[in-house]
């Protein structure tokens, strides 16, 4: 039971990759005590959901080629997915503020909800796709295809709905933000630049 919650229940994204890492760390911890209280001889780790948003080096090539597998014929599809990647590698320090749905939302509201024949309007399952065919693709341990792997999962995370969602905002008003950044929160929250109340806005987008 603690491999499968950590698995499908426990999710997290982080500017700081050493905060993904301790907090994997005290997870694998917590569910190995679990575990073995309840006479389990061993435990195994899974594939959790713990991604570091700080992603500086996206393999483009290769995630254009894959936003081609998955849109398939669909060309607003595929400029959609390059005008996504494109705002998120031209904005570092989005982490979780970052919205994949944002431009896939604008276009639903000029021209209706689908996206293509295979995906309809399901967009976390468009991105589900993408990951699937990363992690199938991507089998080089280049810090690009590492990138590339972390930016496909954050899609997933960021596209899903929650029960619960926690976060630990920064405080402070937009002065502390990136000039990049606080364009970016301009333009798709409604809130000012304000780390502590924009933060409550992604909230409010996560959860169901």
């Amino acid at each position: 039971v603690p491999s499968k919650i950590l698995e499908h229940n426990l999710f997290g994204v982080d500017l700081d990759l050493r905060a993904c890492q301790l907090a994997a760390f005290n997870l694998y911890l917590k569910a190995r005590t679990c575990a073995e209280a309840h006479g389990a001889s061993s435990f195994e780790m899974p594939q959790i959901g713990i991604v570091c948003a700080d992603v500086h080096d996206i393999d483009t090539d290769r995630a254009h080629t894959i936003f081609d597998e998955v849109a398939g014929t669909n060309s607003k599809t595929r400029d959609l997915l390059d005008e996504m990647v494109d705002t998120f590698t031209e904005t570092p320090g989005l982490g979780s503020l970052f919205d994949p749905k944002a431009p896939f939302r604008k276009a639903f509201e000029e021209r209706g909800a689908e996206l293509d024949a295979v995906h309809g309007s399901d967009l976390p399952g468009l991105f589900q796709d993408i990951r699937d065919s990363v992690e199938e693709n991507n089998q080089n341990g280049s810090f690009a295809a590492a990138d590339l792997k972390s930016f496909a999962r954050l899609l997933v995370l960021l596209s899903q709905e929650y029960d619960v969602t926690l976060m630990n905002p920064p405080y402070g008003r937009g002065g502390r933000m990136p000039d990049i950044v606080q364009d970016y929160v301009e333009e798709h929250y409604g809130y000012g630049t304000q780390f502590y109340i924009n933060f409550f806005e992604a909230d409010e987008r996560l959860s169901k």
